[in-house]
């Protein structure tokens, strides 16, 4: 692919092959964010930041280099308020865990990687007593369920017999928590 010489950017139109073969969008360019921003003056820079981070706009590809390709009708779009063709990526999969913490309370939070979270809390793999499938949803669901009990806007909870007893509900229900790291995803 031949790159601009001033932007030291991809500058090519067209789809690649995956991507002509899925896509309704004979035509359309992809275009990297530096384009985008050249192409569409009236696009700032942290809109489409924010729009990548919260999902409405997703990358269709990305250039030798690395960079994300987007459809420019895709950003255009967005700029009239228009909803994307392209659906958003779906969230990762989560757990609702407890753990008992250093101070004897149990904390219900949710997690995409228990593995990673448990490290950051810098608790034992033991500490973690159940985990559940679902999403920050279940998590709210259940502060609010145990809320009489909860410390202040922390996510830690008394220790009592209707808690425990939930979360041995749960165990028995789901097993006893798989903390295992991510596989590295090899090249």
């Amino acid at each position: 692919m031949p790159l601009c010489k001033y932007h030291g950017v991809s500058a090519w139109r067209g789809m690649s092959d995956e991507l002509a073969a899925a896509s309704a969008k004979p035509g359309d360019w992809l275009v990297t964010a530096e384009q985008a921003l050249v192409m569409l003056p009236a696009l700032k820079p942290m809109t489409l930041r924010v729009w990548t981070f919260r999902g409405r706009l997703t990358s269709a590809e990305q250039t030798p280099q690395g960079r994300a390709l987007y459809w420019l009708s895709d950003i255009d779009a967005l700029m009239r308020g228009d909803v994307p063709t392209k659906t958003p990526q779906t969230p990762r999969p989560g757990v609702v865990y407890y753990a008992r913490m250093r101070d004897g309370l149990i904390k219900i939070g949710y997690t995409a990687d228990l593995y990673t979270r448990i490290r950051a809390l810098r608790i034992r793999q033991d500490a973690v007593l159940a985990t559940e499938p679902g999403g920050r949803d279940l998590e709210i669901l259940r502060h609010a369920q145990f809320g009489a009990i909860r410390h202040g806007k922390t996510e830690d909870f008394d220790a009592v017999d209707e808690l425990l007893g939930h979360v041995a509900a749960v165990r028995d229900e789901y097993g006893p928590p798989v903390i295992t790291p991510r596989r590295a995803i090899s090249a």
